[in-house]
């Protein structure tokens, strides 16, 4: 990841009022938590690959989401977490 680029380390971003958690394993799997969230927050978490495609998309994410990339194609993948109308974009490595 960029932003990171780890096995099981965590990453963290602040976006606005809330932290990003962002961890990946070896085998593809990421987690993706938003610490401090309230009820009110609107969440929304997608994956695209590297040539555009849309692989996952979560519009109503919670504080913790598991994005399963362990059968996807190695290479990298863009994740983009929305909270409250504002972004934040990670580089994924996938092994």
């Amino acid at each position: 990841m960029d932003k990171s680029e780890s096995k099981d380390e965590a990453y963290f971003d602040v976006l606005g009022d809330r932290m990003i958690k962002v961890t990946q394993n070896e085998s593809g799997i990421v987690k993706v938590t938003v610490l401090d969230m309230v009820s009110d927050d609107e969440c929304y978490i997608d994956v695209c690959s590297i040539d555009g495609m849309q692989v996952f998309t979560e519009p109503h994410a919670g504080v913790e989401t598991v994005i399963d990339l362990s059968t996807r194609a190695k290479g990298i993948y863009i994740l983009r977490v929305v909270v409250n109308e504002t972004q934040t974009t990670w580089k994924i490595t996938k092994p």
